[in-house]
């Protein structure tokens, strides 16, 4: 649920793989969250130009043109202190603390494969005050 106010939370998961995006959502969804999919980070940045607004951002680290980690200062600067999710599958990726160090926000590292469940864990974990 949204901080404080009952509504569902506001999540944008963004990810160039489709299949990923295709499984994903509709598993938060059902868990009760308002999820938007962009396959890109453009897609996504030209969604909150347009003014859409989050409450927690999921984001691929590897994605073509644009990384996660990119995206995710340029999504912060359109929605300052979003917390953020950022999904890899890669097993030697930085961890967690030294990704908040670039994204500068408050940021966790999922690995793939991953659950809507394990997801809506992540997420919860990381909203608590």
């Amino acid at each position: 649920m949204g901080a404080d106010s009952g509504k569902p939370l506001r999540v944008l998961v963004v990810d160039d793989e489709r299949p990923l995006l295709e499984l994903l959502a509709p598993e938060l969804s059902d868990l009760g969250f308002a999820v938007n999919a962009a396959e890109s980070a453009a897609v996504a940045l030209a969604a909150l130009d347009g003014g859409a607004m989050y409450d927690v951002i999921l984001s691929d680290l590897a994605m073509p043109k644009m990384s996660g980690v990119a995206f995710l200062n340029e999504a912060l600067r359109r929605i300052p202190g979003v917390p953020a999710i950022i999904l890899t599958g890669n097993t030697g990726a930085a961890n967690a603390k030294g990704l908040e160090k670039f994204v500068g926000g408050r940021v966790s590292l999922v690995r793939k494969p991953v659950s809507g469940a394990a997801l809506a864990a992540a997420i919860a974990d990381l909203i608590q005050p």
